[in-house]
């Protein structure tokens, strides 16, 4: 079998791995997220129309849990799909990766609340809400960090053993 040896030489953002990371993780966080909320307000049971202040704690964390999920995700499938081979631009990956995703989350939370502002009369003023949501995506998005350089760091090892499968060697 011919072997190949790979230089360290790559340095370049693949923009394909982190479109495919943010995909991937979105598409997570959206199927997850709506699972969590449709379970939630099932089980509040509540025929109000400050149907946010009735949901179950339990919504709260798993939101968070599913960010970190995400988060996770994103960065491991951006580290593979991008064809670097050490950690360093794997992790690279990943927070790149993870920093569209906050923008993206981010941008959609605040049309929400603005939306929920105009259409819905609630009963809990907005201020409680905001200021939850705010400590709570500053805390998931500090913690979720993390999640996507540990994805960027092991998508780099799952790239590294898909090329040891095709006999392809790193240059030392």
């Amino acid at each position: 079998m011919d072997t190949q040896a790979l230089t360290g030489q790559h340095s370049r953002v693949s923009w394909a791995g982190i479109w495919a990371g943010l995909f991937v993780g979105l598409g997570i966080q959206i199927v997850l997220t709506a699972l969590g909320l449709g379970i939630g307000l099932t089980a509040s049971g509540s025929s109000a129309t400050d149907y946010i202040a009735h949901l179950p704690k339990g919504v709260e964390v798993w939101s968070g849990l599913v960010w970190l999920l995400s988060a996770f995700l994103g960065g491991y499938v951006a580290a593979w799909m991008s064809g670097a081979y050490d950690r360093a631009a794997g992790v690279f990956h990943g927070f790149v990766t993870w920093g569209i995703m906050m923008t993206v989350l981010l941008g959609a939370a605040i049309v929400l609340m603005e939306l929920m502002r105009l259409t819905i009369h609630m009963t809990t003023p907005m201020t409680p809400l905001v200021k939850a949501a705010a400590w709570w995506a500053f805390a998931s998005g500090i913690v979720s960090l993390g999640c996507a350089y540990l994805g960027g760091r092991i998508g780099v090892r799952a790239a590294e053993h898909s090329l040891e499968e095709k006999g392809v060697q790193r240059a030392a």
